[in-house]
């Protein structure tokens, strides 16, 4: 899991935020995992299908024990990745629409749909907020 996020995101979802892991190119750790890295420009690709919850430990539970501490959860109802302009190189910005739904004692208690940008939707994972 990302450390520090609103929402759960753990390793599974590191393609869909551009991140991989450099390998070592040479020596006895040739190949061997390394650092991980981030694009510059970071090329954000959130998929259809993907959910989010909060807070993060959520997603380890069982889920009757994850329904009474869930206070939102965030699904992936359509998305478009960024990519980047073949002639220039510029971030092309993709789009992503959710379905928000907030948790009350255990039980879904509001339902929101939004549409904003993959890098926006990173936000709201990170922040909690959607700006």
């Amino acid at each position: 899991m990302l450390a520090g996020w609103a929402f759960g995101v753990p390793a599974v979802f590191f393609h869909a935020l551009d991140i991989r892991s450099k390998r070592s190119g040479s020596g006895p750790a040739a190949g061997k995992q390394g650092a991980w890295q981030r694009g510059v420009p970071a090329v954000l690709d959130f998929k259809t299908g993907d959910i989010f919850y909060e807070p993060p430990e959520a997603r380890a539970l069982q889920w009757a024990e994850a329904l009474s501490r869930l206070t939102r959860s965030v699904q992936v109802i359509e998305a478009t990745p960024d990519r980047l302009d073949p002639s220039d190189g510029a971030l092309l910005r993709g789009a992503v629409t959710f379905e928000m739904i907030e948790y009350a004692g255990g039980r879904p208690a509001r339902t929101h749909r939004a549409h904003v940008s993959q890098s926006a939707f990173e936000r709201l994972l990170r922040t909690g907020v959607l700006a």
